[in-house]
């Protein structure tokens, strides 16, 4: 008996907190956030998160904007002699829900990805099974995943990233779930 529906907020319509973020994913990883407030106290830290964007989208009101990557570098280490001090890193935009799966069922996880720029790249994962499928910029693009789930279904989740260079966004829209008969 599963008492909440497999996938929650795949059109990314609801914003209840008023954040400007999708309800129902995690879109800002919480040891990153600490490790970069820690150690690059400068680091636009609200530059991190996916937000709502209703301007570019599939359909409804609202598509996920997750910016390229953000550099940033460490201005303070915990290492006694600072020898990471003046070291860049990169941080990876990403968004994620865990799925309400039964066991031993075939499941088809489908979403709708856009970009504007030819130089994008993504990843999009569920149930050990990822998306390769090309994108066009300006063209929003269907992306779909099979899988069968175990006879211990786990804890899974539907991922997305993009693995673009800073400054260049990608954008999620109406992920759907659907049990396969």
């Amino acid at each position: 008996l599963l008492l909440s529906p497999a996938l929650r907020n795949g059109g990314m319509e609801l914003d209840i907190d008023e954040n400007s973020s999708p309800n129902s994913w995690w879109n800002f990883n919480n040891r990153i956030a600490h490790e970069v407030h820690r150690h690059a106290q400068d680091a636009a830290l609200f530059a991190l998160s996916v937000k709502r964007d209703t301007a570019i989208k599939h359909s409804g009101e609202a598509s996920a904007r997750l910016p390229g990557k953000m550099i940033y570098v460490t201005t303070k280490s915990r290492d006694i002699e600072d020898r990471f001090v003046g070291r860049k890193n990169e941080y990876t935009s990403s968004m994620a829900q865990h799925l309400w799966l039964k066991p031993n069922t075939a499941y088809k996880l489908s979403a709708w990805i856009y970009c504007d720029k030819p130089e994008a790249k993504y990843a999009f994962t569920a149930c050990g099974k990822s998306a390769d499928k090309k994108i066009e910029p300006g063209k929003w693009t269907e992306l779909t995943l099979e899988f069968t789930t175990e006879n211990a279904v786990g804890n899974p989740s539907a991922n997305f990233s993009n693995e673009s260079a800073e400054g260049v966004s990608i954008w999620i829209d109406d992920i759907f779930l659907v049990e396969m008969k």
